[in-house]
């Protein structure tokens, strides 16, 4: 859990730069809460207090490698699926076609 906020609150912005606004047409404020901190470290994750300076992020980059360093996350396996669908409806296709075409027709008497 990284949580991202300050203590007396700032704007929470968008991707392009605009203030969120809520329901109620107020602005969006992030506010840290330090429950959630006490949450991430009883579940065992942590919690750490970090500003935008590079000492703060050097220590959070660290306290997130010494925590999960030696613990295997998990296992992606990804597999590539061939759809075999088309082959089938091709065929239908050609038989709908010979079909049409081999419509008996009314010869008119005359």
């Amino acid at each position: 859990v990284i949580l991202v906020g300050t203590q007396k609150g700032a704007p929470v912005l968008d991707s392009k730069g605009k203030t969120l606004k809520t329901k109620e047409g107020s602005i969006a404020i992030s506010q840290l809460n330090k429950e959630l901190g006490n949450i991430a470290k009883k579940s065992g994750g942590d919690f750490v207090i970090a500003t935008n300076g590079k000492k703060d992020m050097e220590k959070l980059v660290s306290t997130i490698r010494n925590k999960f360093n030696d613990k295997k996350q998990g296992e992606i396996k990804i597999k590539e699926r061939v759809e075999f669908f088309i082959y089938p409806l091709m065929g239908s296709v050609v038989l709908l076609l010979l079909g049409f075409i081999s419509i008996p027709r009314r010869r008119e008497k005359r």
